[in-house]
């Protein structure tokens, strides 16, 4: 599976979630400009920041998930 059918996929997965989920204010405006002007290398650099925080919030919440409970001792 290349990456637009993963992409595809996981848009199609998800489309219920996604639309339910809130853009920041003025984010939708400002992809659409990007978009329009030609800028791809800016809109590619949001993706990328995106998948960043992606990985970042997994990798944490994995090592939540890994780290013993803390327990306090009398």
């Amino acid at each position: 599976m290349d990456i637009r059918e993963y992409l595809d996929q996981m848009l199609e997965g998800n489309l219920e979630a996604l639309k339910k989920m809130p853009l920041p204010p003025g984010l939708d405006q400002y992809v659409a400009e990007l978009v329009q002007f030609g800028r791809t290398e800016q809109v590619l650099s949001l993706l990328k920041l995106a998948f960043i925080f992606g990985i970042q919030h997994g990798a944490g919440r994995e090592a939540e998930l890994e780290s013993p409970p803390v327990s306090i001792k009398a």
